[in-house]
């Protein structure tokens, strides 16, 4: 099992370390951008879903080019292919913000149930944005160590998770990739030995369990 592990938990958060001094001041832009996705789709505003999934969308695009792309390739070998598969998630997520009102999708939607999935969303997102750096400052891990919204994959997963489910129903197809993400990033974290970076995977994927019971089907055409 040793031999699937390719770093050590401290090179993953040197590297890290390393990924947040480098790209400086990025991550309080994103934080901004973010910060204003949510107060948007917390107001319930008819663009609320588009601005939304335009935000998560360059979020997931910037951390796949900049984080899988250049900083984790050098410890894993897989990070092109994850550079991919956001980058894809990214455009995905910009193609639903410019044609959402367009009907795209006519299988099952994510959905959750009004004020209650507006206000758990929002709370899940704002957790990842803000809650989820400091109680890692907390526990002894510096700035440059934290995880933050638009350079970490699992914050920036859960944080559009978050986002989508406050601003009504999603297409399940968009939510394909982030619980592939969160499920092997769990896995990857179990079996690397650090179970403080479990937290936002375990959280994602809790939230997406209780929105799969929401699904919806539109009645069959007679």
């Amino acid at each position: 099992m040793d031999r699937m592990i390719l770093y050590t938990p401290e090179v993953l958060y040197a590297v890290i370390a390393y990924y947040n001094a480098q790209v400086f001041p990025a991550q309080l832009i994103a934080a901004a951008l973010a910060l204003v996705a949510v107060g948007v789709a917390l107001s319930g505003r008819p663009a609320a879903g588009g601005i939304a999934a335009a935000v998560g969308g360059g979020l997931w695009v910037w951390c796949g080019l900049t984080w899988f792309g250049t900083h984790y390739e050098t410890i894993n070998w897989a990070g092109f292919y994850y550079a991919l598969a956001f980058a894809a998630q990214g455009a995905l997520l910009l193609f639903w913000a410019i044609f959402r009102r367009r009907r795209l999708s006519p299988g099952a939607v994510v959905s959750g149930h009004g004020s209650g999935r507006l206000r758990a969303g929002g709370a899940l997102a704002l957790y990842a944005l803000a809650l989820h750096p400091l109680i890692e400052w907390t526990i002894g891990k510096s700035w440059a160590q934290a995880q933050y919204v638009g350079g970490s994959p699992d914050a920036t997963v859960v944080f559009t998770l978050g986002l989508l489910a406050a601003v009504g129903r999603t297409p399940i197809w968009l939510t394909v990739i982030s619980v592939l993400w969160l499920l092997l990033s769990g896995v990857w974290n179990l079996l690397l030995g650090a179970p403080d970076r479990l937290i936002l995977p375990v959280l994602g994927l809790a939230f997406v369990a209780l929105l799969a019971l929401g699904i919806k089907r539109r009645p069959a055409k007679a």
